[in-house]
């Protein structure tokens, strides 16, 4: 089979327009379950069969949990993310911790031998996680985010995700705020979680319309190259429609029927 360029991952660019990429957080949040957790020779089997069906990034992980969950991440990360196929197919290898420079540091460790490593660094942007738990002001959130982008950065990795953690109860002008500023200090990838789970699929949809609406975020994302293109938002509004259908809320989508023919 003769590369394909246009389905590689490319930080910033999707050059097929709908072009759905898929992150697979198994390993990491699918541990979670009870009864889920898993030894390092069992993570490093499931990653393999992530790469089989072409997964574009894999969740590897919490390395600053334990060390067994750090030395099962370094060992994907050696493995599966320096595996390139024929087609120049490799994942990217994404490690996840908090905005803790210590943790974005252990986290870098375990994954920077990868091909296409990546550091997911997340905190809390609603008022009532960063008054009950962080103990933070706005202010001092924004820094930690800020301040944690430009550690990562510094330390080589150029593929940042920054996450809001549950964005969809925060203030939505202090979530923006916080989204351009991650942007503008090198965020590669911004990701909105509703980590407690108080929407429905339509509600979500209409929640991530309104980000894409929002004319700062927007200037800021299209200066730093990321892509806004309504054939994508088209497609994953028809999935939220099919999830919608259901009459429940889902959290972590079936990959299987998420992508199958018959969610379209």
């Amino acid at each position: 089979m003769a590369p394909n360029d246009n389905l590689l991952h490319i930080q910033n660019q999707i050059p097929i327009p709908n072009y759905v990429r898929i992150l697979d957080t198994t390993l990491r949040d699918g541990e979670q379950s009870p009864g889920a957790a898993m030894s390092c020779k069992e993570k490093l089997e499931i990653a393999r069969l992530l790469v089989k069906l072409r997964v574009d990034i894999i969740e590897a992980g919490f390395p600053s949990a334990s060390s067994d969950d750090f030395n099962a991440v370094k060992m994907i990360a050696e493995d599966v993310g320096n595996d390139v196929d024929n087609d120049g197919y490799v994942p990217v290898i994404c490690g996840v911790c908090r905005c803790n420079k210590k943790e974005v540091a252990i986290t870098w460790e375990a994954i920077k031998h990868a091909k296409k490593p990546r550091i997911c660094a997340f905190i809390a942007t609603s008022p009532i996680h960063m008054e009950y738990k962080l103990r933070k002001t706005k202010d001092e959130v924004l820094n930690m985010a800020r301040d944690t982008v430009k550690f990562a950065q510094s330390l080589g990795c150029s593929d940042i995700s920054f996450a809001a953690e549950d964005a969809t109860r925060s203030e939505k002008q202090f979530l923006y705020q916080v989204l351009e500023e991650v942007i503008k200090v090198g965020a590669t990838t911004v990701v909105i979680p509703d980590t407690v789970g108080v929407t429905m699929p339509f509600e979500y949809g209409k929640f991530i319309a309104d980000i894409k609406k929002s004319r700062a975020l927007r200037k800021r994302i299209e200066e730093h190259g990321y892509i806004l293109n309504d054939d994508e938002f088209e497609i994953l509004f028809k999935n939220f429609k099919l999830l919608a259908g259901t009459k429940k809320r889902v959290t972590n989508a079936d990959l299987k029927v998420l992508m199958s023919n018959e969610a379209y």
